[in-house]
């Protein structure tokens, strides 16, 4: 079951250019997953949105979000990042680039 146990997803992301958000939004989803029709019923997790600020929320459970500041600066730009997203135990890491990378835990 994805997102609740131990995982690693790597993956190179290009801006658009252009804003990631829709309109009356500020921010973009780079991974969702549900249980079932309706999001918010049986919810199953994990979901990740990049804002247009940097930041990753990334939330392992819909009652849990961890955010993570300035991880992706300027996300709009046309610059190609590799994003290491992982977990192990009750730890998520970010890492872009080689920059130093952003933990954090979890708790439920």
């Amino acid at each position: 079951s994805f997102g609740t146990s131990d995982f690693r997803v790597a993956m190179d992301l290009t801006g658009m250019g252009r804003s990631i958000s829709q309109d009356g939004r500020n921010y973009g989803a780079l991974l969702t997953r549900t249980a079932g029709a309706t999001a918010w019923d049986g919810w199953a997790g994990p979901e990740i949105f990049i804002y247009e600020s940097g930041n990753i929320i990334f939330r392992v459970r819909s009652d849990e979000d961890m955010t993570f500041a300035s991880v992706l600066p300027d996300p709009d730009s046309q610059i190609t990042r590799h994003i290491v997203l992982s977990r192990t135990g009750n730890k998520l890491t970010i890492q872009v680039d080689d920059d130093q990378p952003f933990e954090g835990t979890i708790t439920k």
